[in-house]
């Protein structure tokens, strides 16, 4: 299950819950975009976890390569 919360208006909290443990990212975006994910997370919250972890995942990696 993931939750999208409103933080601030700077910023969004991500819990990603699995089946053994919970982590939390929190990411700085802009208002506009954070509107659009609250919308996407109440409708396909598992979706927009899948988007986000992979949004995640190769912005490390690419940052890793540099």
């Amino acid at each position: 299950m993931t939750k999208l919360y409103n933080k601030n208006i700077f910023g969004a909290r991500l819990i990603i819950k699995g089946k053994f443990e919970v982590d939390t990212i929190t990411v700085r975006v802009p208002t506009h975009i954070k509107e659009k994910l609250l919308e996407m997370a109440n409708k396909d919250s598992r979706g927009l976890s899948n988007y986000l972890l992979l949004i995640l995942t190769n912005h490390v990696i690419n940052k890793d390569k540099k």
